[in-house]
């Protein structure tokens, strides 16, 4: 018994520091904390002000909507390097549809490692599993010529130790284009319906004991300004949660663009054309989440119908004397 009462206790504090390992600002310590964080490293290196931005692999975690203006056959993966033994992977592949619609399905792996089960002499006696996944299926579409929508949906399963526990929720999104999309201003609920249901009895006998955990839900608001025909962007976001503190975040890009030739179809006579047009090259990015700061850069490069994408981005620790945050995004579009 003393055995069991010991392991328990354990596995309840490793839990919870799995959980706040994965927080971000004030939401630590809440179920779904993993999603919190920056799938896209062109969003972090923009100190994760990209609710009124949302392109590519960054749509499912800032804005639904965003994924909408996605024009061709894409697929991402981000990794990334953390404190506190943690990892988290993320991988995507978006597919446009007619009539302005996109679809995206995604996935998303966190863990914590070196989580230990120990005995009543403190001997290490297994390694205990700590993993957590989301696999989302998102939409967006252009609903009217300034507007876009979104939504997402996601199966969220956590496995620790022999414990297994599942959820579903729902996230929603907009977006209002401006001045020749020169300006954007987005909005995202998420955590809509979600919750874990944990049961314990088949585990710890007649120690065991059901509860749910509710993922709180958090609300965003941002904007974004382009400029010099845009080559920079400037942008804002704040994010409220149902529990934890608000959060404040800035950031700004620059992309140096390089002359390019791309071929259609003329829509009247038929025929197959040629057109100029201006590819992005290579970015730098800075920004500020809320009291982090953050450096970033990316590169794109055509070859032949394939577009190759590499975004490289860096945090500050979130805490005084934790190790910085490396986020690696790669990505491939094929035209």
């Amino acid at each position: 018994m003393k055995l069991l009462k010991i392991t328990s206790l354990y596995f309840f504090l490793a839990a919870f520091l799995a959980t706040t390992a994965f927080a971000e600002s004030q939401k630590g310590g809440y179920a779904g904390a993993f999603l919190n964080y920056d799938l896209s490293a062109e969003a972090m290196g923009m100190g994760g002000a990209f609710t009124a931005v949302a392109e590519g692999s960054a749509g499912i975690r800032y804005n639904p909507a965003g994924i909408s203006e996605a024009k061709h056959l894409h697929a991402a993966f981000t990794y990334s390097s953390l404190t506190l033994d943690r990892r988290l992977n993320y991988a995507e592949v978006i597919f446009p549809l007619p009539k302005k619609a996109v679809i995206s399905l995604s996935w998303i792996n966190a863990g914590v490692s070196d989580v230990k089960e120990r005995n009543s002499n403190g001997e290490i006696v297994a390694d205990l599993k700590n993993n957590q996944n989301s696999f989302n299926l998102t939409f967006g579409r252009r609903v009217a010529q300034p507007v876009a929508v979104g939504v997402n949906v996601r199966y969220v399963q956590y496995s620790f130790a022999e414990l297994l526990t599942t959820s579903i929720g729902i996230d929603f999104g907009v977006m209002g284009y401006f001045l020749d999309d020169d300006l954007t201003i987005g909005a995202k609920v998420a955590n809509i319906s979600s919750k874990y249901n944990w049961e314990t009895a088949n585990y710890y006998q007649t120690s065991g004991t059901t509860y749910d955990e509710k993922f709180p839900m958090l609300y965003r608001f941002g904007g974004a300004y382009r400029l010099l025909d845009k080559s920079i962007t400037l942008a804002a976001d704040y994010e409220g949660a149902e529990k934890g503190e608000a959060s404040i975040h800035f950031g700004g890009e620059y992309w140096h663009f390089k002359d390019d030739v791309e071929t259609f179809i003329d829509e009247y006579s038929g025929e197959t054309k040629t057109r100029p047009v201006k590819l992005k090259f290579l970015s730098g990015r800075l920004g500020y989440n809320d009291g982090r700061f953050t450096i970033g850069a990316g590169a794109r490069q055509k070859v032949g119908k394939l577009y190759l994408k590499f975004d490289y981005a860096f945090a500050t620790g979130a805490v005084s004397g934790l190790s910085p945050d490396h986020l690696l995004t790669l990505g491939v579009g094929y035209f």
